[in-house]
């Protein structure tokens, strides 16, 4: 009997444990992307529409990496050293069409963060969604500025979840938000007098 409660006694101390160990890994991790949301929040508010094509870029080549390795492993080669020469290929054919389709991404992306926008404003995703799509048109029409305006809308709102999340998680969000609007504003006005 003794020897059960000792056991239950070792087994609580170890989850007690284990539990206070994720609390604190997870504190950390949530500060370390707190940061990183941050950064990548200002770079995106106030440098969008230069790191655009960039970033476009990077997601091309990634995703053709991604589509390499699920042909690789569809034609039986799960040898990653035999498969990295085709999933470079494929990232640079990932890249280049992410270049070549520049027009698209730039319709997708705004459509997206247009309905993203909208879809509190109109309650209905349906709605949301033919905004978005006309906001995407418009976009692909005024490239330059719809990239500016959408980076440093986005960019201020990354910001202030990462501010949010660095502070006070689960505390009050809409100071942050009006740090998030001053600074996408902000990005916007600087990235139109940069040219």
């Amino acid at each position: 009997m003794d020897r059960k409660d000792i056991s239950m006694q070792e087994l609580w101390y170890l989850l007690n444990t284990l539990i206070s160990n994720f609390e604190e890994l997870f504190e950390e991790l949530l500060e370390r992307f707190s940061v990183a949301m941050l950064i990548v929040g200002l770079l995106e508010a106030f440098f969008g529409y230069k790191l655009f094509k960039a970033t476009l870029a990077i997601f091309g080549f990634f995703t053709g990496v991604v589509v390499s390795i699920f042909l690789c492993i569809g034609n039986g080669m799960t040898d990653i050293e035999q498969m990295a020469g085709y999933m470079l290929i494929g990232g640079i054919i990932g890249a280049a069409l992410a270049e070549s389709l520049h027009e698209l991404g730039v319709f997708l992306s705004i459509c997206a963060m247009g309905t993203v926008f909208f879809m509190p404003i109109t309650q209905e995703m349906q709605s949301a969604l033919v905004i978005g799509i006309i906001c995407g048109f418009v976009g692909a029409f005024l490239e330059k500025y719809a990239i500016i305006v959408m980076t440093g809308i986005s960019g201020g709102a990354i910001l202030a979840k990462g501010l949010w999340l660095m502070n006070e998680p689960g505390g009050d969000f809409l100071g942050f938000q009006i740090i998030g609007w001053i600074a996408g504003v902000c990005g916007i006005i600087f990235q139109l007098r940069q040219g």
